[in-house]
């Protein structure tokens, strides 16, 4: 009985040791590296690769007409209203006063705008007049010769997807071998192969169009993000030209990585086309709006609790919101907005 119950147990620990994995049993996983969409290759949404941003105050002008002189850096002369004579203290000209006899403005009629210093210019308070600000992601530490991307350093895989730590980002830890799991966005999973069979190969055929797709979809929506009136023919004409070489480029792209890089440098030079039409009337939305501003600041700035009703952040958000607006009736609902705020 006991010789039985022995062999029972030692059949059972044979059983249990044959069950256990061995080192090849289970291969180590991966997964596709999510921060570059398996391409390798790092990208900042935020600038597009740039490291800088419009100042979204002035659009990356830098400054606006100054409000107190209207652009132009002088004032008309309190004293004589620009007509250069001279005057009595009831305000008279005397007889047989000569033009150019005002002693305020040394007979010019004008006097220099002390707020902008002559220049006609007020310079945007949020980049103080560079018109851009540098990209504030992580986009700004990397060197400009670095393509790769910071989390699979260029390999486009994490190393198991379940258990991944921040130490294997060395890119050998992370470079999956021939027979691993390797894990899609989608959870599918295939093994992985250097020379990937004719059923794995047009899998990642069919991936490679499916991405390519759409990449193609979001070039036309950035084509179609402004309404071709608020284009002028010349613009649009560049527009269209343009979204035609970004379509050619993904189209002829061999792998996801090449997808990426022609639909981001497309991406950004489509936006770098701006509606002149659209632009032209949120500058004159924009100037009314520092005009209000400034006019409520020179008038009320001295009243108590002025401050505290944060007019300039006020300002600076109806200006942020035009930037962003896409239509002309949004912007004018915006500039209304702003004014009623401004006035309250």
């Amino acid at each position: 009985m006991k010789k039985g119950l022995m062999g029972v147990l030692i059949l059972a620990l044979f059983i249990w040791l044959a069950a256990l994995p061995g080192n090849d049993a289970k291969a180590y996983e991966f997964s596709i590296c999510h921060h570059c969409d398996g391409t390798g290759l790092y990208h900042c949404n935020q600038c597009n690769d740039r490291g800088e941003v419009y100042c979204e105050i002035c659009a990356g002008i830098g400054y606006w007409e100054c409000p107190y002189c209207d652009g132009k850096g002088y004032e008309i002369c309190p004293k004589c209203n620009g007509d250069t004579y001279s005057r009595t203290p009831d305000g008279e000209i005397g007889i047989g006063t000569e033009p150019g006899t005002c002693g305020c403005c040394n007979g010019t009629g004008k006097l220099p705008c002390g707020t902008c210093n002559e220049t006609g210019r007020y310079y945007c308070y949020r980049c103080g007049g560079a018109g851009y600000a540098q990209c504030q992601t992580q986009c700004r530490y990397r060197d400009k010769n670095d393509k790769l991307c910071s989390y699979c350093k260029g390999t486009g895989y994490l190393g198991d997807g379940f258990d991944w730590k921040d130490e294997w980002n060395d890119g050998k830890t992370n470079v999956p071998k021939e027979g691993n799991t390797i894990w899609r966005s989608d959870r599918s999973s295939y093994r992985y192969h250097k020379n990937p069979t004719a059923s794995e190969a047009a899998k990642i055929a069919n991936e490679l169009s499916a991405y390519k797709t759409k990449a193609l979809t979001n070039l036309e929506k950035v084509l179609n993000k402004y309404d071709e009136s608020l284009y002028s023919a010349k613009q649009y004409k560049k527009l269209k030209n343009t979204y035609n070489k970004g379509v050619k480029a993904v189209n002829n792209a061999e792998n996801i990585g090449g997808v990426d890089t022609a639909y981001y440098k497309y991406k950004a030079e489509l936006l770098d086309i701006r509606p002149s039409v659209l632009d032209k009337y949120k500058e004159k939305c924009k100037k009314k709006i520092r005009k209000a501003y400034a006019d409520i600041e020179k008038t009320y700035c001295v009243e108590e609790g002025f401050w505290d009703r944060k007019l300039e952040q006020v300002m600076g958000d109806g200006i942020d919101a035009l930037v962003e607006a896409k239509t002309k009736s949004k912007v004018k609902k915006i500039m209304k907005n702003t004014l009623a705020k401004l006035i309250y």
